[in-house]
């Protein structure tokens, strides 16, 4: 009996790091960089979220963190705080998504578990990047923060929810 329980733990241990690697390979191919590669568009929130989803939450976080991690120590030009945003954005997305397509009830991994878990991870992600976008750009771009107050409603509102509108879809 333990023998196959380790044979599914390697098994699920592998498996989440091809996800990993299929999140990280997007970041180079699926990329959109806009203004001055401070907002960017990349898919690998959605392969983080599939992983989620199969795995649990937590898994999910784990895989957002390895991502984020490589990402900057690799390609990234944006150095810890580009990660942190990085990693806040993967986490939340795919951990609320999977929290509620996980152990909602009557939501409990069913498609109608996943759509309301994705609206979820919409709004939640679009809400806390907007928290995070004040706490940390003005540290980052070393501007006030009645600038970053100012560029909410017509840069950064729209794009955080269109991102995490297409990375749902």
């Amino acid at each position: 009996m333990k023998n196959n329980s380790s044979k599914l733990g390697v098994r699920r241990l592998v498996t989440m790091a091809l996800f990993c690697a299929l999140a990280y390979v997007t970041v180079f191919t699926l990329r959109i960089s806009g203004i001055g590669g401070f907002l960017t568009f990349d898919v690998k929130d959605t392969v983080i979220t599939i992983a989620a989803m199969l795995f649990g939450p937590f898994s999910g976080v784990v895989i957002a963190l390895v991502v984020s991690l490589l990402e900057m120590v690799t390609i990234s030009g944006t150095g810890p705080w580009g990660f942190l945003m990085n990693f806040v954005s993967s986490a939340v997305f795919a951990g609320c998504a999977s929290a509620v397509y996980t152990y909602a009830p009557r939501l409990r991994r069913h498609m109608s578990g996943a759509v309301t878990g994705l609206c979820c991870s919409v709004v939640a992600t679009t809400a806390v990047m907007l928290l995070m976008n004040l706490l940390v750009t003005p540290v980052y771009y070393h501007v006030p923060l009645e600038t970053v107050k100012g560029m909410l409603l017509p840069l950064l509102l729209p794009f955080n929810f269109i991102k995490a509108l297409l990375n749902s879809a």
